[in-house]
């Protein structure tokens, strides 16, 4: 972009506030993602010009003239506890508080040192409360932490929990003594941030990231299923296959279950775990399950079959994994990602319950007598 149309926008660009120009982000960003642009300091600028629209901040990462530059009421606060007890420290105390609020923010960031974890979020508090104060430079680099969080699999409520820990470990720093105003402050600022880190996850980048994160899921999956599968070859017969297993472990709680017990018939288990397989082996590669799934969910309706059913062997599934290749594979992480597998599985499946086939009456008729299997493949 050319000085000449800097100054052609000139004459028709109305000064907004920097708290206005937020709300204008959100319109901009939320009705063309692709304002973001992959220059983060140049995406705010393009927004701007968008809504004609120009920032007014004193251009120092000071304070701006604005009414709506309130933000720099909390910056002594935070300066302050971070003089006293050093920004590692800090960024240490509110990560510790954020696994004690969501233990699952371990397992999105397992590769990432927990030094490095503290400064990061040290460094995130720090534009926080520059948000509005230098919105030019804040606001677009925001907006991208939002889309590289996505490469993670958080989902927004994460930054919630982050809210709330970095509340937990001011309230503590400042002894309890934080004035209701700058408390009221500090939950404004975290819900812009909030809207625009969200918005960040939703973008074009935050999108494809997402999808990166999701097939190194599935990959991931794929590989360690390969080793279950394995070591069941390996089993002693009375725990080949390894369904069995599963269905004691789920009758051990649900008594009412014992009915689906051709799970321990070898033709019916090997089908289902040639279902898991396949499902497993389309999404490490990308392809599309929903229509396998959604078919063979329809198929359970004439057995009375219900999506509580299957939902309730997770916990089987996930133990009797854990039992053949042992806790030192099946980590945490692992655990983690065979959970978000087991719901894709059964939410497919789901579709097929409840959608167009259960309303049809030929899908009442069952094809054979006899004991049913929560996941019937024929």
């Amino acid at each position: 972009m050319g000085c000449g149309a800097s100054a052609q926008n000139n004459d028709d660009a109305k000064d907004a506030t920097v708290a206005e120009l937020l709300r204008r982000v959100e319109v901009q960003v939320g009705g063309n993602p692709s304002l973001l642009g992959d220059n983060e300091l140049a995406a705010l600028g393009r927004i701007a010009k968008t809504r004609g629209a120009r920032v007014t901040t004193s251009g120092s990462g000071g304070a701006s003239n604005d009414s709506g530059a309130v933000s720099a009421s909390l910056a002594p606060t935070w300066h302050a506890v971070v003089d006293e007890h050093g920004s590692a420290a800090i960024g240490e105390r509110i990560l510790a508080q954020l696994m004690a609020i969501q233990p699952m923010a371990a397992v999105a960031f397992h590769d990432i040192p927990r030094d490095a974890q503290a400064v990061a979020i040290a460094r995130m508090i720090d534009q926080v409360v520059k948000v509005e104060s230098n919105a030019a430079a804040v606001v677009p680099s925001l907006l991208s932490l939002g889309a590289r969080h996505a490469h993670y699999g958080l989902e927004p409520d994460v930054l919630k929990d982050m809210q709330l820990a970095t509340m937990a470990v001011l309230e503590e720093l400042t002894g309890g003594e934080m004035p209701d105003a700058e408390r009221a402050e500090w939950a404004r600022v975290w819900g812009i941030v909030i809207d625009l880190m969200s918005h960040g996850l939703s973008s074009p980048t935050g999108i494809a990231n997402r999808e990166r994160y999701e097939r190194s899921c599935a990959q991931a999956v794929r590989q360690l299923w390969y080793r279950v599968l394995l070591k069941q070859s390996e089993a002693p017969e009375d725990r080949r296959p390894m369904t069995k297993v599963m269905y004691r472990k789920v009758i051990e709680t649900r008594p009412e279950l014992a009915r689906f017990d051709n799970l321990t018939d070898f033709r019916t288990a090997g089908r289902i775990m040639n279902l898991i397989t396949d499902t497993i082996d389309k999404l490490a590669v990308g392809s599309d399950t929903s229509t396998m799934l959604r078919e063979c969910g329809s198929r359970h309706i004439a057995y009375g079959v219900t999506a509580d059913h299957m939902r309730s062997f997770e916990p089987a599934f996930l133990d009797t994994c854990a039992e053949y290749v042992g806790a030192q594979e099946f980590t945490p992480v692992a655990r983690h990602h065979f959970t978000n597998f087991w719901r894709h599985l059964i939410a497919g499946m789901e579709a097929g319950l409840c959608g167009e086939a259960a309303m049809d009456p030929a899908a009442a008729r069952a094809p054979r007598e006899g004991p049913i299997a929560v996941v019937f493949t024929d």
